[in-house]
């Protein structure tokens, strides 16, 4: 797997302390988290580009393949979920839509209930 990046899950490499568990598993679920988030930006940047192309240069570009998606799965009803995503009006208006990895990583924790 040297041609792969993994997540190091911490938790399974030591022996038991319940507070150092958790604290491993609480860093591994948010770096699972900010990467999904990142991923999803990626992909709207890519989507948002492909439409620019479409809009100033060939109105057909990627017209059989359309659009850029993410799926993700299997949740907990074992069904994957797939997304089209896509940055919203006004900040696509803004001319400079991605928000940055430090407002991303505001968002991951913020949406964790944790503070950075």
């Amino acid at each position: 797997m040297r041609d792969r990046f993994c997540l190091r899950e911490k938790r399974k490499e030591i022996e038991w302390d319940e507070k150092l568990y958790k604290q491993y598993g609480d860093e591994f679920d948010s770096n699972v988290d900010l990467i999904h988030e990142l991923v999803y930006h990626a992909t709207a940047a890519v989507n948002l580009l492909c439409d620019r192309i479409r809009d100033e240069i060939d109105h057909g570009y990627r017209f059989d393949e359309g659009h850029v998606s993410v799926t993700r799965g299997p949740n907990e009803f074992f069904r994957f979920e797939h997304f089209r995503p896509s940055y919203a009006d006004e900040n696509r208006a803004s001319g400079d839509p991605y928000p940055g990895l430090v407002e991303i990583k505001k968002y991951v924790a913020d949406a964790q209930g944790r503070h950075l």
